[in-house]
């Protein structure tokens, strides 16, 4: 993944249907839930506003303390306020949850009350989670501490809680992009347990660390692609599951060698979103330690550094854990989009993952001060990729099978007119150059999904000016199930195949 300075984005979008933090609204708000909302994913991120004097909107030297209680269980966890805006991410339990919001700035402590329903996910596609070691059986994940230093020497299943952690993140990140851009609140399932636990699988390669970080490419870099295929191969056909399940996994193959990283990987397909284990030593063992974790600006001075040239702790957790989110995207399909107007994480805004947590940012090399962003400026998944995953099967509550070929394309006798028909409804077109597989606004139609769209009418010359392209690209149609096929447009501009 190449790196670029890290800008404050201007997102096109915002949080509107929270309160104006300008108001001189009185007491706690909770704005993005509603008391007995039913949700599929055990970590909700909740938004809302506290009262707090115009003049202390943005002190850094006096922010709240901010906590969310979860009275079914006892469980406390600290979350994030400024300038009258908090986050909250409590840990729910299958049934009712009481939760408990408290504020406490130096003038009142305020607090309110939310009932969430947290039913678990009545669908056959799940996501199976997946840790790579080698022939050795090495647990233990490259790291920039040492080893009498290093937590997880003395805790064998940290990777595990870490992971999980991880993924339990990027589901909340994904109900919030959600509802933040008008969506239901829909959110990827995991496999778990009768309690909820998540279960993740340990497999073997047949190979070292050493031998895996071998693997050159005629350049000299690291073979990526073939880590990718050789964690294919190990999860086998039932495990790399078909329709109905997606794998993420981590390959646990990184390593120094002469004083840099080998052995890493960043990618995702259509059955397997992978990133290496270089992120793990900075992410969250759990939800206790996220404000921790993205805040963390203690300098980083070896070469495992993946943080969009900050060079601090937050940066390296937020990049690592966003690009996980962004290899994920791939797997359910997701181009790259172009650009990054939207703040999308399958553009760069990966990078700023802590931004969804976190009310503020701590210094770094980047930003020598400690910023104030506002919601705006935060990541999301962009509306055109949440219109696609709302279509797909693990985004949906689905039982048996609903996969079916997926809809229709002929070109008329003009050769240039395109007929688009699916019996069950459209929910998107989209077109990207094979080369850079771009996604953007102008080369895409979003459909109600809803099923009341069968029929589309397009023009290849059309596609072709929005493309800027005279080469080859392709097309993708999405029905409202998830169903797709991507014909291939050839340099004639005809369709390649069917």
């Amino acid at each position: 993944m190449k790196k670029i300075f890290l800008i404050s984005f201007v997102s096109l979008f915002s949080a509107a249907l929270l309160v104006n933090a300008d108001t001189d609204q009185q007491g706690l708000t909770i704005g993005n839930f509603k008391d007995y909302e039913r949700i599929t994913y055990p970590v909700p991120l909740i938004r809302g506003t506290y009262t707090c004097p115009r003049k202390d909107y943005n002190n850094f030297n006096d922010v709240p303390e901010v906590f969310v209680k979860n009275e079914t269980t006892g469980r406390t966890i600290k979350g994030t306020g400024l300038s009258r805006r908090y986050k909250v991410w409590p840990e729910l339990v299958y049934g009712t949850n009481t939760l408990t919001v408290t504020v406490k700035t130096k003038e009142r402590t305020e607090s309110n009350q939310i009932r969430l329903i947290y039913e678990r996910p009545d669908t056959d596609y799940l996501c199976y989670v997946y840790y790579m070691v080698d022939k050795n059986g090495d647990h233990i994940y490259i790291s920039n501490l040492d080893k009498e230093n290093d937590p997880q020497y003395e805790d064998g299943e940290l990777w595990k809680k870490k992971f999980v952690t991880g993924l339990k993140l990027m589901q909340s990140f994904t109900g919030d992009s959600m509802y933040r851009l008008g969506y239901p609140r829909k959110c990827f399932a995991l496999n778990c347990d009768e309690s909820g636990d998540v279960i993740v699988t340990v497999v073997t390669s047949q190979y070292t660390k050493a031998e895996v970080c071998a693997w050159k490419r005629e350049d000299g870099s690291f073979d990526e692609g073939k880590l990718y295929a050789h964690f294919c191969d190990i999860l086998g056909p039932d495990r790399k599951g078909g329709e109905f399940r997606r794998a993420l996994g981590i390959p646990n193959m990184a390593s120094f060698v002469d004083g840099k990283v080998s052995g890493n990987t960043a990618l995702g397909g259509y059955y397997l979103g992978q990133f290496g284990a270089t992120g793990l030593y900075s992410w969250p063992a759990s939800l206790d330690e996220v404000v921790q974790c993205f805040t963390n600006n203690t300098p980083i001075t070896t070469s495992l550094n993946d943080s969009c040239w900050r060079d601090v702790q937050y940066g390296h957790a937020a990049t690592t854990l966003g690009a996980y989110m962004h290899e994920c995207g791939h797997t359910f399909g997701l181009p790259h989009i172009e650009g990054d107007k939207y703040n999308s994480v399958m553009a760069r805004s990966y990078d700023i993952m802590n931004r969804c947590f976190i009310s503020w940012e701590t210094p770094s090399r980047m930003n020598k001060e400690i910023t104030f962003f506002d919601e705006r400026d935060e990541p999301v998944w962009s509306r055109i990729e949440l219109h696609i995953l709302s279509a797909m099967p693990f985004f949906n509550e689905y039982r048996g099978s609903v996969p079916k070929e997926g809809p229709t394309m002929i070109l008329d006798a003009d050769g240039d007119t395109l007929h688009i028909h699916d019996c069950d409804g459209l929910a998107a077109v989209t077109f990207w150059g094979l080369k850079y597989r771009v996604l953007d606004t102008p080369n895409c139609h979003l459909y109600p999904l809803d099923g009341s769209v069968k029929d589309a009418t397009l023009s290849l010359s059309q596609m072709r000016a929005a493309m800027q392209t005279e080469d080859k690209f392709e097309v993708k149609l999405w029905d409202i199930y998830g169903n797709h096929s991507c014909p291939v447009i050839d340099k004639e501009g005809k369709p390649a195949k069917f």
